[in-house]
């Protein structure tokens, strides 16, 4: 099974399947080693749900982060910061005050074991 894009298709890993069996119990997924290229892209998927991916300066892997179609109006802005990190504001309106708030949502990237403590 893959997920499609506009112009291009990605392999599905388990969870998006889960993801796609289940609609309506998740909001936002958080991914690492998301392919990449050294612009910020946002992909509209089947369905509605937003994939945005950050930058990376190899242009080989990089993390993301997924939305649900029914958050995609109160998408304010997306960032990367470095090739470990991305966040995603949101915007929510809050019905009985007629306020808003802005929910980030930060993605980090953080490496394996196998490096020491200096790297994280």
């Amino acid at each position: 099974m893959s997920v499609a894009f506009s112009s291009m298709t990605i392999p599905c890993f388990a969870f998006s399947c889960q993801l796609q069996n289940d609609l309506t119990s998740w909001d936002v997924v958080l991914l690492q080693e998301v392919s990449a290229s050294s612009k910020e892209q946002r992909l509209i998927l089947k369905g509605g749900h937003i994939l945005f991916i950050a930058s990376s300066s190899t242009g080989a892997r990089s993390n993301g982060i997924l939305l649900h179609n029914r958050w995609s109006a109160c998408v304010e802005e997306f960032q990367t910061s470095a090739d470990e990190t991305c966040w995603l504001d949101l915007k929510l309106k809050f019905r009985v005050c007629d306020k808003y708030a802005v929910l980030r949502v930060h993605s980090v990237h953080l490496p394996h074991y196998g490096y020491d403590d200096d790297t994280y």
